[in-house]
């Protein structure tokens, strides 16, 4: 008796991710099945059965497959026949039979359809991504919410680790299928969503625009340069000093603006929460309102992507060139990565902005709940820290401390 794993390349296929398929092998009897882990063919040790060790996710990869095999050892030793041995294999590996009714993506779309009037657009279409990866997972099979077992969320993982998903982006999946499932629960289609640790993923640095910073980009004379440089700069500026997405920035018509003729008050409507909120508007933004009265929008329509693209050369003219180091982790390997600040910044970093600059001119975290986050942990994401203050302070309380030679 014995458990092989081969990869499934009948096909030519390249160099893209193929199914691992598991050959149970019991006298001159073998069931081969495919499993939904996935490999591309150059990560693949032959000879070991696994996938080579150099590679980000082989670790929860090879501990997947580890522990797939140790059920198939066990199922060999207790199934009598290999019709039975057969049906253990394939509900183990979400393959048992399923009525057309109760198949998991045509009940992800119900999922998506009764969310889609309690959440907004961005949220439904996070889930619609998830939808996606899980039937890549679930690679043609249709299963039902009963073949759901105890490591098909860890399994799911691994799966996405093995298609080179960073960490963050695998648990971000897992959050929005936990949030399926537990849809399932209160329906009474599954006992109970299966438990599931989210994988180490890396803190990165708060990539915003100080004060000066701000001040700088704000000075740039851009009387050369394309109306969108300029229409780029005032959707920047204009979500750093109020806290508002670029979207919502956006959207801004002068009916929105209270008084109309000397506008203080923006009167929003959030588009990715629903709520209204009263903004105030600083003088920058006043002044920024104030330069294109006479036009048919506050602002000049922009799509976000040229947007980023027009942001990272209007910092690398201002000069804004702070190393900033990025960390990204994939299944178990982790890498870093040091570049100029204009490189890495985008027009959300806006809004990030605006919440570092007003906590560190004394405004409570509190305060701002509601008007940029609803919670303090979200919140505190957005917050960067200012190296300069944490230098100064530490230099205040240690830098009397004596300490005797020898």
């Amino acid at each position: 008796m014995a458990v092989r794993f081969y990869l499934n390349t009948r096909s030519d296929t390249g160099n893209k991710p193929v199914s691992i398929c598991l050959v149970a092998m019991r006298g001159g009897t073998q069931i081969k099945i495919s499993t939904p882990v996935r490999a591309r063919p150059s990560d693949w040790a032959r000879k070991q059965q696994r996938v080579r060790s150099s590679v980000p996710g082989a670790a929860e990869v090879n501990g997947a497959l580890a522990r797939l095999k140790a059920d198939a050892e066990r199922m060999l030793l207790d199934c009598r026949t290999e019709a039975e041995l057969r049906q253990a294999l394939r509900e183990r590996l979400g393959k048992g039979e399923a009525n057309q009714e109760s198949d998991i993506l045509e009940l992800f779309d119900r999922f998506i359809e009764h969310k889609r009037t309690r959440c907004s657009v961005s949220t439904i279409n996070g889930y619609r991504a998830a939808r996606g990866h899980l039937a890549a997972f679930l690679d043609d099979r249709t299963i039902a919410p009963s073949a759901i077992g105890p490591s098909w969320l860890d399994d799911l993982a691994t799966f996405l680790a093995g298609t080179g998903a960073q960490n963050s982006t695998v648990n971000k999946i897992l959050t929005r299928t936990k949030s399926f499932l537990r849809w399932l629960v209160r329906r009474e289609m599954l006992a109970k969503v299966p438990v599931s640790e989210p994988l180490p993923t890396a803190q990165n640095f708060t990539v915003y625009l100080s004060l000066d910073e701000l001040a700088t980009l704000a000075g740039l004379d851009l009387s050369e340069y394309r109306e969108s440089y300029e229409a780029t700069r005032d959707h920047f500026i204009l979500g750093a000093v109020t806290g508002q997405r670029f979207s919502d920035v956006q959207a801004l018509r002068w009916e929105d603006l209270v008084p109309p003729s000397e506008p203080h008050i923006w009167r929003l409507a959030v588009k990715k929460t629903g709520d209204t909120i009263t903004v105030p508007l600083a003088a920058p933004a006043r002044s920024i309102l104030e330069r294109r009265r006479g036009e048919p929008r506050p602002l000049p329509r922009l799509t976000n992507q040229r947007a980023n693209i027009i942001i990272k050369e209007l910092c690398k003219l201002a000069g804004i060139d702070e190393p900033v180091t990025t960390h990204r982790v994939k299944g178990s390997g982790r890498s870093s990565e040091t570049r100029p600040k204009h490189e890495v910044i985008s027009m959300h970093a806006a809004k990030r902005s605006f919440v570092t600059v007003t906590l560190q001119s004394g405004l409570a975290p509190h305060e701002l709940l509601g008007f940029t986050h609803r919670d303090l942990k979200t919140l505190e994401l957005y917050a960067g820290k200012d190296q300069g203050r944490l230098t100064t302070a530490l230099g205040l309380a240690f830098d009397d401390l004596e300490l005797r030679a020898g």
